[in-house]
């Protein structure tokens, strides 16, 4: 009896390692290519979680929706940006960037023409502005000669896109520029897209949330609940009334915002309201929570 326990015992470890080996090899991201084999200027698939690593998924199944998204990666490196005297520093790189977009997959194109559309533009935009940032970032290490440090590291401009909501509403995705060029740690910068499916038109806060200033009173709420009133570099309500404020010049309320499933968050950079230390800060507001302030807009089918 004893040797049929340790030989069941011994079978159901060797299906967990194996278990384990088959995730794991799943989870390996393969490298970027032009398809000549040179790792060079590239498209391929990409995977974010919106906070500059690359583990998360790389697409949205929204086949329910009529659409399907992924997560495209273009990179960008040294040899392929006209800067400088490349023969000062023969074969090393001085600044290199990933830029990350999102791609309507073909078979939606057609029915979505308007957010295909807004899409190609952002890539292009993206992908435009990434090559410059690199190559600015590249001749910027030439000029001060810091890439002769021992303990040089490549510059880096990236850019990072995660897909937090894709149905037949709305496309809610929150994009990361992550950026270094010398010193102690990198930049990063969050913004947040929430876009009308059928129209490709850009959704604003106000479309969403009945109340700001209600909306306003509970991030203020959620921040000191979750990260204290130290964390913050003076009084909250001062730099909220700020954050929340109207921006004349493009007629949107400022806050970074995305809309999920079950919550709408609204998202604070490094250095917005508090030290970079503090690292990205969020306020998730449930819908379930607070359903006075919102409008019923674009809220998911299945809790109207």
């Amino acid at each position: 009896m004893k040797r049929w326990r340790s030989l069941l015992v011994f079978l159901l470890i060797l299906t967990l390692v194996f278990s384990l080996a088959a995730a794991l090899s799943g989870c390996t991201k393969s490298d970027v290519s032009d398809g000549s084999g040179n790792s060079g200027t590239s498209e391929g698939s990409g995977n974010s979680d919106g906070t500059g690593s690359s583990n998360g998924p790389s697409s949205s199944d929204s086949g329910s929706a009529g659409y399907q998204l992924s997560a495209q990666s273009f990179t960008v490196e040294t040899e392929h940006l006209a800067y400088g005297d490349q023969d000062v520093v023969p074969g090393q790189d001085l600044a290199t960037g990933e830029i990350q977009y999102l791609q309507l997959e073909e078979a939606g194109r057609g029915d979505f023409e308007a957010l295909n559309e807004v899409l190609q533009k952002q890539k292009e935009t993206l992908v435009s502005d990434g090559i410059d940032r690199v190559a600015e970032f590249g001749q910027s290490a030439l000029e001060c000669e810091d890439y002769k440090r021992e303990d040089f590291y490549p510059y880096s401009s990236n850019v990072f896109v995660s897909i937090l909501r894709a149905d037949s509403q709305m496309l809610s995705y929150m994009v990361e520029w992550n950026e270094y060029c010398g010193g102690v740690h990198p930049s990063s910068y969050y913004e947040g897209f929430n876009l009308d499916v059928k129209t490709g038109t850009a959704i604003s806060l106000d479309q969403v949330v009945l109340d700001i200033p209600a909306l306003k009173a509970l991030v203020m709420e959620m921040l000191l609940a979750e990260y204290g009133e130290d964390a913050f570099y003076t009084d909250l309500d001062a730099l909220l009334a700020d954050y929340f404020a109207w921006d004349e010049e493009s007629e949107i309320y400022r806050p970074s915002w995305t809309l999920g499933e079950e919550s709408l968050t609204i998202w604070f950079s490094p250095y917005e309201i508090a030290p970079y230390a503090a690292g990205l800060l969020q306020a998730e507001i449930r819908f379930d929570e607070a359903p006075e302030i919102f409008t019923g807009e674009y809220l998911p089918a299945s809790i109207k």
